[in-house]
């Protein structure tokens, strides 16, 4: 097998996922809605605005979203694809 095919195929790959994985990452965060309160009506529970900065905080939503969808990437290259809680 030829090192350079190989070399451009796995080139190709990492091209289609990052860029599968950012349209992906841009039509869920452009999605209506507010995910940090959903968490909370999802349990049933009407959340105050400090529970819902701190679930925010907790999600990582609090920053732009190429910080988050960086954050991601390096998440993912470590094998961990759910966001960090702190």
């Amino acid at each position: 097998m030829d090192p350079r095919w190989l070399a451009r195929r796995l080139g190709q790959i990492l091209i289609v996922l990052v860029g599968i994985s950012f349209i992906t990452f841009t039509l869920v965060w452009l999605a209506p809605g507010d995910p940090a309160q959903a968490v909370y009506t999802s349990q049933g529970i009407t959340p105050t605005p400090e529970m819902v900065d701190q679930m925010r905080v907790r999600l990582g939503l609090d920053k732009p979203f190429l910080v988050q969808y960086v954050t991601w990437l390096g998440n993912c290259l470590h094998g961990d694809f759910a966001p960090r809680t702190r």
